[in-house]
């Protein structure tokens, strides 16, 4: 095996599989129809901190986060092999975005002595607590998602990954919406023709009832949500984006719901109800390990 192959080998052992078939998809995009000039593929990148900057910057990549050795970045198509090639990379992880699972609903929790303070503990109904969702189609306007007597509205904050309206966005897609009356005004996710699963979730969560008896769990808490993108969302979604909704998207989202509840002072509890099939166990080690290094007191997925 000459050197220049050997080198190749190393260098694509760096790479998630759904990085490989990225990078597969660009190297032979000229003989598809596919044509992938100027596509970002959204990515967690392990890096040695001190060059992340640099590495980042040399090779046409946008930072969109760092915790400790992990990036998350936008990373062009065309550049992926030059990248994973240099020595201060480690490690190049992405897989596709997530499906909703709805078949799995817990059907007893013995949920009512927490409601009821003790000698173990206070009464627990989500006061002071940001609850954080991540699913697809919400109806802001539900009426369980204001308080009891129907006048004080809970959620405070959403990003939208879908929405289309990014004028002034930080974010590597779609935006947020902050506050009651930019919320209401939005009234529905992106997806909400299609997909309803959010409201459920979120309801089942921290719905307050409204005028009915049935109630989510933490029904006095805030609510911080992200409308996310699964694999049915691919209707929204322009062929030239669709690298950009990966994993690495979706621990955005949590950062988000945590960064929120971190600005008000309050501790979150982040809620995730989809799944995917991984590629291989290794293949998620790195959106592992940023999210475990998200969690800690006061930040619970």
């Amino acid at each position: 095996i000459s050197a220049v192959a050997v080198h190749a080998q190393d260098f694509r052992k760096k790479m998630s599989r759904f990085v490989q078939q990225a990078v597969m998809e660009q190297t032979f995009s000229d003989r598809r129809t596919a044509d992938t000039r100027g596509q970002v593929l959204m990515a967690f990148v392990q890096v040695q901190p001190a060059d992340a900057d640099e590495v980042l910057t040399t090779y046409g990549c946008k930072k969109y986060a760092q915790l400790n050795d992990i990036c998350i970045a936008a990373i062009p198509l065309d550049r992926l092999t030059s990248l994973a090639q240099q020595p201060a990379i480690l490690r190049i992880e992405a897989n596709p975005c997530s499906e909703a699972q709805m078949d799995t609903t817990v059907k007893v929790a013995d949920i009512l002595p927490i409601y009821t303070a003790d000698d173990q503990h206070q009464a627990f109904t989500g006061k002071g607590v940001v609850v954080g969702l991540m699913d697809i189609g919400f109806d802001l306007t539900h009426p369980n998602f204001y308080d009891v007597t129907g006048t004080h509205y809970r959620i405070q904050a959403l990003w939208d990954m879908l929405s289309t309206d990014t004028i002034g966005s930080s974010f590597p897609v779609g935006r947020d919406y902050v506050g009651q009356e930019e919320l209401l005004k939005h009234q529905y996710s992106v997806d909400s023709p299609t997909q309803t699963h959010g409201t459920l979730t979120l309801g089942c969560a921290a719905g307050s009832s409204y005028d009915t008896p049935y109630r989510g769990v933490a029904f006095e808490s805030d609510l911080c949500l992200v409308s996310n993108a699964v694999g049915a969302d691919s209707i929204y979604i322009a062929t030239e984006d669709r690298y950009k909704f990966t994993t690495a998207v979706d621990a955005l989202g949590f950062k988000y719901i945590f960064d929120y509840a971190d600005a008000q002072g309050k501790p979150c509890v982040a809620s995730f109800s989809e799944g995917y099939t991984p590629y291989m166990d290794e293949d998620d080690q790195l959106y592992n390990d940023f999210l475990e290094q998200l969690c800690g007191p006061g930040h619970i997925i």
